[in-house]
């Protein structure tokens, strides 16, 4: 008995003293190439995303905006890239935004194109670039100055009021401004006004006989003929001829 024990013991104690075990030893070089093949657990996302988007003159393929507004006294238009992914997403969008229809948008479902109001995404695009942005007489605070710029016939005239009694006359006038649908006019005449806090607004005022003017890039406002009488008397010296 005590000889068979002592043969079992020779056999396994080689195997004991040299490492062996049930589980194999990993090769180096075979684990790397296991590792190489496998897939990385987060996949890199995907985007359709224009790589040189920007505001141009050239339509794109559809889908896109064609925005039509006025900055700064200018007729501005031109059309923005979208890409399906951001149609798609604005499709999603539940709010929804006045844009005074600058905003235009072409999809593969409507290529000729509708306005109206806008997911928040397209006029984000327009905004960032286009210079799309809106603003009402209800954005008017008190206004310590005025400078209105009129250009006309290639000429340009700069003159700016601070009489406190007629910019608060003034301030009346715009706050009472209409709401309209925009007249095609020759927004010339740039008025910036500064108010008590420090900022500033930008008014686009039509230069020919009509009583109206541009709040932001393309929201339309009307106030009275009287009215609009007394505004060019007060801006005598850049008024238009």
């Amino acid at each position: 008995m005590k000889r068979i024990i002592w043969a079992i013991l020779l056999l396994v104690l080689p195997c004991v003293l040299s490492g062996c075990s049930q589980e194999q030893s990993a090769d180096p070089t075979v684990a790397a190439a296991v590792t190489a093949t496998q897939a990385p657990l987060i996949q890199p996302a995907t985007t359709d995303t224009p790589p040189s988007r920007e505001f141009t003159d050239e339509q794109p393929a559809l889908p896109y905006l064609r925005i039509t507004h006025y900055v700064n006294g200018e007729y501005v238009s031109g059309f923005i890239a979208l890409t399906e992914e951001e149609a798609a997403q604005a499709a999603r969008e539940t709010a929804n935004v006045d844009v005074a229809d600058v905003i235009e948008v072409c999809t593969a479902d409507n290529p000729k194109g509708s306005y109206g109001l806008m997911p928040p995404l397209y006029a984000e695009l327009a905004a960032e670039y286009a210079g799309f942005y809106a603003q009402s007489p209800a954005d008017i605070d008190e206004i310590v100055s005025v400078t209105i710029t009129v250009t006309q016939f290639g000429e340009t005239r700069t003159q700016t009021v601070t009489n406190p009694a007629d910019l608060a006359r003034l301030g009346t006038i715009l706050r009472g401004a209409e709401r309209i649908q925009r007249t095609n006019c020759p927004w010339t005449g740039v008025l910036v006004l500064t108010m008590a806090d420090g900022s500033s607004m930008t008014l686009q005022k039509a230069t020919d006989s009509c009583p109206t003017m541009l709040f932001g890039t393309g929201f339309c406002y009307q106030i009275s003929e009287e009215e609009n009488v007394w505004l060019w008397s007060l801006f005598h010296e850049a008024a238009p001829e």
